[in-house]
């Protein structure tokens, strides 16, 4: 996950942590981990995301490759 993209493109939209959380239904340390990679965001979260940050693709937030 490319924690970087997400937490821009919120910043985009004028979204908050607070904000996404809320929307996912699930608490701040849980979005934390998620974002962290601790835990895996489900498929119904990242379909949620899409909506609220009107993306076309997860690829670029959930699938993205790293480069080392």
């Amino acid at each position: 996950m490319n924690k970087q993209a997400l937490f821009a493109r919120m910043k985009q939209q004028g979204l908050t942590i607070t904000d996404m959380y809320r929307a996912l239904n699930i608490s701040r340390s849980s979005f934390y981990r998620k974002c962290n990679g601790q835990s895996e965001f489900t498929l119904s979260e990242i379909t949620r995301i899409m909506d609220i940050l009107a993306l076309r693709s997860p690829n670029e937030i959930f699938f993205a490759r790293e480069v080392s």
